[in-house]
């Protein structure tokens, strides 16, 4: 008997596309009827593992991205800034706070401070460097100690290894279990209307 599809989500907060996809699974979320497994990482240890330089250090790369997405964001009606400063910001605290929380937390915390992370650095422009920032994203101190601990950080480290292994190279990459034995990866969001096809479901019309 066939189990409700799943989806797992790589994502680092610095990247852009990791925001679109993420805001448009959590829109899709109640008609296409999956979970969605959230797994953060550390994109810039990913990207060395697999030997590619972030697109942010191509400037080419950048004034594309910067075309690009603030179409997306008009298409889909999604509130951010192209780009926050600085771009790219160093989240490797960030990703240790989210990393501590998929360890040790619920799916429920992980994906509020997920959606504060992304509205602090996408919408906000704050340092999310910084720990008044890191701290406002979660409630009390308990992950906040548990992502400076050394089983925290080199777990975090080890994941990036294991994700290439699974065929994650960037971000944001999407693993689609549809519930019937069947698995497909996906990078970038703009493969959801690919995702929707694996799942049998519809992409929802843009208002423009």
């Amino acid at each position: 008997m066939p189990v409700r599809p799943s989806i797992k989500f790589y994502y680092d907060v610095v990247s852009p596309y990791s925001y679109i996809a993420f805001h448009l699974l959590r829109r899709y979320r109640p008609t296409w009827n999956f979970d969605l497994v959230l797994v953060p990482m550390f994109l810039g240890f990913t990207l060395k593992n697999v030997g590619t330089p972030p697109p942010a250090f191509n400037p080419v790369k950048v004034e594309y991205m910067r075309k690009d997405i603030g179409r997306i964001k008009t298409i889909h009606n999604i509130e951010m800034n192209v780009f926050p400063n600085p771009f790219p910001a160093n989240t490797l605290k960030a990703m240790r706070l989210l990393h501590a929380i998929k360890l040790q937390g619920s799916a429920e915390v992980l994906e509020d401070a997920t959606v504060k992370l992304f509205a602090s650095y996408w919408t906000k422009g704050e340092d999310i460097a910084s720990p008044q920032v890191l701290a406002s994203c979660v409630e009390g101190e308990e992950y906040l100690k548990a992502m400076e601990t050394q089983q925290v950080k080199d777990s975090l480290v080890a994941l990036s290894k294991e994700v290439v292994e699974k065929g994650v190279f960037g971000a944001p990459t999407m693993l689609v279990d549809r519930g019937d034995g069947k698995a497909e990866v996906f990078f970038g969001s703009d493969r959801l209307d690919h995702v929707a096809w694996f799942l049998g479901k519809e992409v929802p019309k843009a208002k423009m």
